[in-house]
């Protein structure tokens, strides 16, 4: 394996290497590159087969859940392996599903907030003067470099700059959901998947789409994680599900990536979200990969 779990984190450059050895080892892999970082850092990815669908795996929206990329990482080269044998994982056929779908794998997509949460505030170069020192110090920095929620940018959310959801002064402002967003409206992307291992546990979703819930359902049902529907609405985690809300008003804060890309791009959009507080990576990570690999299925 390139990628242990033994270790909760590996700097950019160390996921940027991990996904050159795939490529190199996995001839049906191809690199993916979405654009830039406001700090120039590329934003990376391999995207597995030549289909007319694809389903997208991503993580680290926000730059300190460096766990979330170490599990997709993880979950990239056990699926490939299993393409690559012909054996099962979690008793799926990968193969058979890769001939008629593809996946896309987009490790980190807040590549500065990322290498701030591992390398500190030296890695933001001559940005670092911008930054809040007082997100800084608690080593919780959820932003970019200019000091944006970037899973609130696709809406105008919350125009607080002090609130850690702050979304911008004006929708894909940045250059990250920009480049997230361009991606997804030109790629045939047929469902979504983003995983954090920070805040409650649970399966939050915005989905018009009533196979979605019955996806929510079975995800659920094999890894006991719960559904979590409309809880907190402006907090850092929501759910909707289209059914129990219909005749109620979204605040503008409960307008996030999720709401964005059911509403924008019309496709389903799951946030798996495992707490690693009470688990070991190699206990928190099990507890996934089999929503991790049934998310292939959903829609084939």
């Amino acid at each position: 394996m390139y990628c242990s779990l033994a270790s909760k984190e590996y700097s950019y450059f160390e996921v940027k290497k991990i996904l050159n050895n795939f490529n190199a080892k996995f001839p049906f892999l191809e690199p993916v590159n979405l654009g830039k970082s406001v700090a120039g850092r590329d934003i990376v990815g391999l995207k597995l087969g030549k289909c007319n669908q694809y389903v997208l795996y991503t993580s680290s929206f926000s730059g300190f859940d460096t766990l979330s990329t170490v599990f997709i990482l993880r979950f990239l080269e056990e699926f490939c392996i299993a393409v690559n044998s012909g054996k099962t994982l979690c008793g799926v056929n990968i193969r058979n599903i890769a001939y008629k779908k593809g996946a896309i794998f987009l490790p980190i997509l807040n590549p500065d907030g990322y290498e701030l949460k591992i390398k500190g505030i030296n890695s933001a170069g001559h940005l670092k003067s911008s930054l809040n020192k007082t997100d800084l110090n608690t080593n919780n920095y959820s932003k970019n470099l200019r000091g944006v929620n970037l899973k609130y940018n696709f809406y105008k959310c919350n125009n607080l700059k002090s609130s850690e959801n702050f979304g911008g002064y004006s929708p894909l402002s940045e250059p990250e959901s920009i480049a997230l967003a361009s991606f997804l409206r030109k790629e045939k992307v047929k469902e979504v998947l983003t995983l954090c291992t920070l805040g409650k546990s649970g399966i939050y979703f915005k989905d018009n789409f009533k196979k979605g819930i019955k996806a929510a359902e079975v995800f659920s049902a094999v890894s006991n994680i719960p559904i979590i529907i409309n809880e907190n609405i402006g907090s850092l985690n929501e759910a909707y599900l289209n059914d129990k809300i219909k005749n109620k008003t979204l605040s503008p804060n409960a307008r996030d990536f999720k709401y964005w890309v059911a509403n924008e791009i019309k496709r389903p959009c799951f946030e798996i979200v495992q707490s690693n507080n009470d688990l070991s990576p190699e206990a928190a990570y099990s507890s996934i990969k089999e929503i991790l690999t049934l998310f292939a299925l959903c829609y084939t």
